[in-house]
């Protein structure tokens, strides 16, 4: 499911998930995703089609020091 969809489906069901117009800010943002964590749903494996990337690469990915992302917890 995409994003703006899954947004929709929340907006309004607690009063911090708010109804954004336009390019969504850092603070909704954050508060949408407090919400839908707080839910206890997560994101979906990566893959590629059918294949899903091994947890073991995901994590030589993010040790990697060229990698911008290196400091993502996961």
């Amino acid at each position: 499911m995409t994003g703006c969809v899954l947004a929709s489906i929340f907006t309004g069901m607690e009063p911090q998930v708010r109804v954004t117009l336009g390019a969504l800010g850092g603070e909704d943002a954050l508060e949408h995703y407090r919400f839908i964590e707080s839910l206890g749903i997560g994101s979906a494996r990566l893959q590629m089609g059918s294949y899903f990337l091994p947890g073991d690469v995901i994590r030589r990915f993010r040790e990697r020091p060229s990698s911008e992302h290196s400091e993502i917890v996961g």
